[in-house]
């Protein structure tokens, strides 16, 4: 097969290249899919329920605009900023699909518009100082204004815009988008003394989009030429090095290609996947190419070094291949399209870089082969590597076996330290006027998340004045806690309907600011209330009389997923100790709770996928490598490296997002490449009669200086993650570094001396000399 291999080198070559035009043609067609639902699995019960409560209520897309001064501390009441905050009230709609705005200057409440000063929107700074200064005062007081338009600092002002539409498609987004960010152009130029940060649906699905295609467009070619000038470096040929780039740029077009022709798009997640193929692929190539070189440097003919260096690297180089394939496939199990999707892209990725390794790349190496034996010599700054590592494990065994398994044993310990929270903000560029909104109202407004909760009511009317008394009661037992800022709910419309008609037959306002006492008074102001209603307060947001449903707006304070699911989960127990269920029904209807949920759910799932990937990679080590002890050695090996890195980052940092949770899981199929070629060689060195020391050694010497490339490209093309945009990347290479350097040295000096105990043999140092 080898001879077939090389003898039909150029026709394989012609066949991989005509391959990877006919995939390539359909890179044209690749797209992104940025919606923040493809991150969500479809097994929660609760998005049944979010699902029947978005059928109920068709509720209007928002588009919001934090305000705030220019320079630090300057109140939003300052004439400057109320003037910008007019010009929005003229200038919005050139927004399509604007609908409606509200803010401090012109506010939409159930009485109609309040203004701040009426009839003014602009010239604020010829206002009395004392009138404004009670328009203040009247405003901060306000429920519906005070820390919810305003912060209660007064830095920050939200302007809010409501639009048309209930959903929007990808193209309306973007022009969406667009008109938003020349608006806000537009204000920075009429108002250079205020700042203005814009959010929504509409800009998290670009600014998203523009992070992924930012980290593809400008990570992916730096990837490839910092991987190949090193491996220029390394192998001090030019000429090698452009064999491996071709086929590392027919491996990602090929899976590039795949993933269009399928019409799958690439999401938050899988955008990372070309990065992680072109890993693969230089990885695989930089094994033939330097068992070539150690067989030219010996004296052996060119096509005759190939073919040994194809049966060599077949084994191992499958086994690799096989295992990466399994760990990255066993993504499939999780339930998030997401992760599934990059597990299924750099799977075919792998397959592609493995055929284009011995189909293609053979005649891109005789093509490029100088002739010149002397040329052929050892691998750049890899000796001296190993040369570290073997005076390590002679002289220090039993510290170095007896260290790592201590370490180990306390690592895994402490892997339940790490905890996990979801943050949606890690997909956006860190520099986006997006993450800067949320940066903003975090800050200054004291201000979570506004999740929305649907209860059906059974048995009795919904306007029954004691309906409404208990689900009056809910929403005060809600404002009653300190993770809670507001509440509205269908009884505070209703008692600012009857304030508002009823108020001049009570003593003050708030005296009027209550449930009327008989159903039809509740009925006829409901009626009378729909002929006048606003559209941010309008009826059917609160009811939905067919199903007798009524939902709760909750805005809470900044609340982790843990505390939004425990908020949750009080809500329900309150509605259940009450003596409530039996007619109230609770409907979790809200995405922030399904992602909060999300957490637990994405964890539990990698590490099934994992138990999963590394039950099935036992078993292909097993089977390939013909032995229960050295397939299981393998994996102990590779376990080691992820166990130390995330129980170190347990200590020293303790949170993790959930996603990069999976680099745990697909840690083992990338690392196991080191293991797999260290072992063949040795357990060939052992089926040709050689002690285990001398096949230790021999396995280190032949297989060393590859593996100490494939390590540098893969830590050196990771750690160019940490200039992505997102901090999920970041995150992602903060791991995934150490995890491939330790596994490079741990295979060089932990994995001999665990082979050496398997055999029955006492780790005995060598006396320094």
């Amino acid at each position: 097969m080898f001879e077939f291999l090389v003898r039909q080198r150029n026709l394989l070559l012609l066949g991989s290249v005509c391959l990877t035009l006919f995939l390539a043609a359909g890179i044209r067609h690749a797209d992104f899919d940025t919606r923040i639902e493809i991150l969500l699995g479809d097994n929660d019960p609760f998005i049944a329920e979010r699902d029947l409560l978005n059928q109920r209520f068709q509720e209007p897309q928002q588009i919001n605009i934090a305000v705030t001064a220019a320079q630090a501390d300057i109140s939003v009441f300052s004439p400057p900023v109320l003037n910008a905050l007019g010009d929005m009230h003229f200038a919005y709609r050139q927004i399509p699909y604007a609908k409606s705005a509200s803010s401090v200057v012109a506010f939409d409440s159930p009485y109609g518009e309040i203004g701040l000063i009426a009839g003014r929107f602009r010239n604020f700074e010829s206002v009395n100082p004392e009138i404004l200064q009670n328009a203040r005062e009247r405003a901060m007081n306000n429920q519906l204004i005070g820390r919810t338009m305003v912060s209660a600092d007064e830095v920050v002002a939200l302007f809010s815009i409501t639009l048309s539409l209930t959903d929007t498609t990808t193209e309306q987004n973007r022009e969406i988008a667009s008109s938003l960010t020349r608006l806000i152009d537009e204000l920075h130029t009429n108002h250079p003394g205020v700042r203005f940060f814009g959010s929504g649906e509409a800009m998290y699905e670009m600014s998203t989009r523009a992070a992924m295609l930012q980290d593809l467009i400008y990570l992916l070619p730096w990837v490839i030429l910092i991987c190949i000038l090193f491996i220029c470096y390394c192998f001090k040929s030019v000429r090698h090095g452009a064999s491996i780039l071709i086929v590392t740029l027919l491996t990602v077009a090929s899976t590039v290609g795949t993933l269009a022709w399928s019409g799958t798009a690439f999401n938050s997640i899988s955008v990372m996947a070309p990065l992680v193929v072109v890993i693969i692929a230089v990885a695989n190539t930089a094994h033939l190419l330097s068992i070539f070189r150690q067989q030219r440097r010996n004296g052996t003919a060119p096509e005759e070094a190939m073919q040994q260096s194809l049966n060599l690297n077949l084994r191992p180089v499958t086994l690799a291949a096989l295992t990466t394939t399994i760990g990255f496939l066993s993504l499939n199990y999780a339930s998030s399209p997401a992760i599934s999707q990059f597990g299924s892209i750099v799977a075919s990725g792998v397959t592609y870089a493995w055929c284009y390794a011995f189909l293609a790349f053979p005649a891109l190496v005789l093509m490029t082969d100088s002739g010149n034996i002397e040329k052929q010599d050892s691998i750049a700054f890899a000796g001296r590597f190993l040369t570290a590592c073997r005076h390590l494990r002679q002289f220090y065994p039993r510290t170095i076996f007896l260290g790592t398994i201590a370490a180990g044993t306390i690592a895994a310990l402490l892997l339940p330290l790490n905890q996990t929270d979801f943050d949606r903000t890690d997909f956006i560029d860190q520099d986006s006027q997006l993450h800067q909104y949320f940066e903003l109202l975090a800050r200054h407004m004291g201000r979570g998340n506004v999740i929305s909760w649907g209860v059906e009511i059974h048995d009795i009317e919904v306007s029954d004045p004691a309906t409404l008394h208990e689900l009056d009661r809910l929403a005060e037992w809600l404002r009653s806690r300190d993770d809670v800022t507001a509440v509205v709910s269908l009884a505070d419309v209703i008692k600012t309907i009857n304030q508002t008609l009823e108020g001049n037959r009570y003593d003050s306002p708030e005296q009027a600011f209550r449930i009327p006492a008989d159903q039809s008074t509740i009925d006829q102001h409901l009626m009378n209330y729909l002929s006048v209603q606003r559209d941010s307060y309008a009826l059917d947001r609160f009811l939905h009389d067919a199903s007798s449903t009524v939902r709760l707006f909750v805005t809470t304070g900044p609340l982790s997923n843990q505390q939004i699911i425990d908020l949750d989960t009080a809500l329900a127990d309150h509605i259940n100790r009450s003596g409530l269920s039996d007619t109230f029904r609770l409907l979790h209807g809200s995405d922030t709770v399904l992602f909060a949920r999300m957490d637990k759910t994405v964890t539990v799932e990698l590490i099934i996928s994992y138990a999963i990937s590394l039950t099935m990679i036992t078993l292909v080590l097993t089977l390939g490598l013909r032995s229960v002890r050295l397939g299981l050695i393998s994996v102990a090996a590779n376990l080691l490296p992820a166990t130390l890195v995330f129980g170190a980052w347990a200590i020293l940092v303790g949170q993790i997002d959930p996603f990069v949770m999976m680099l745990f899981s697909i840690s083992i199929g990338l690392v196991v490449d080191d293991t797999v070629h260290l072992i063949s060689h040795f357990q060939r060195q052992r089926e040709g009669g050689a002690d285990i020391d001398t096949a230790c050694e021999e396995a280190a010497q032949l297989a060393g200086p590859a593996l100490t490339i494939t390590t540098a490209v893969l830590a050196l093309g990771t750690f160019i993650l940490l200039f992505a945009s997102t901090l999920y990347f970041q995150q992602a290479a903060t791991l995934l570094v150490p995890i491939v350097v330790l596994a490079l040295l741990l295979d060089l000096t932990f994995l001999p001396l665990l082979l050496k105990r398997a055999d029955g043999l006492r780790l005995t140092a060598i006396p320094p000399t």
